[in-house]
């Protein structure tokens, strides 16, 4: 049995990078957030890690990638990264939550501000770009 438990958990670690692959993403339309404006068919390409890569026309699709189709949606290429809830502490559900003071809850907050930027930003979290509904 404890053979067993250490191949399943080897493969749980070994696994995911196995299948890890880029791709992209073809959007109806796609907002562009600098510039605030709406574009049209374009495609997001991303890495094997979920980065974003590149962003264009179907013309800028690396060779051999296939793109999900997602032309009835709007894309919004890493605006599920401008909320997060860092004040905020699992273990402090409920009741227990009442008891949380503001200083408390701004120590919470840079202890996992710090963890977020060492771990590379929360747009290191999001594996594909956030769409929506047109």
């Amino acid at each position: 049995m404890r053979r067993f438990l250490r191949l399943l958990l080897t493969l749980l670690v070994i696994a995911p990078p196995l299948f890890a692959a880029s791709g992209a993403v073809q959007c109806g339309k796609l907002l562009d957030a600098r510039t605030g404006q709406l574009l049209s068919d374009q495609v997001i390409v991303f890495d094997e890690k979920g980065v974003i890569t590149g962003v264009g026309t179907m013309s800028a699709l690396p060779q051999g990638v296939k793109a999900v189709d997602l032309t009835g949606f709007t894309c919004l290429p890493g605006l599920i990264d401008v909320h997060t809830h860092l004040t905020l502490d699992p273990g402090n559900n409920g009741y227990k939550g009442l008891g949380v003071s503001v200083p408390q809850e701004a120590l919470i907050g840079a202890k996992n501000a710090r963890k977020t930027l060492l771990a590379g930003s929360p747009r290191s979290a999001m594996s594909v770009p956030a769409i929506s509904r047109t």
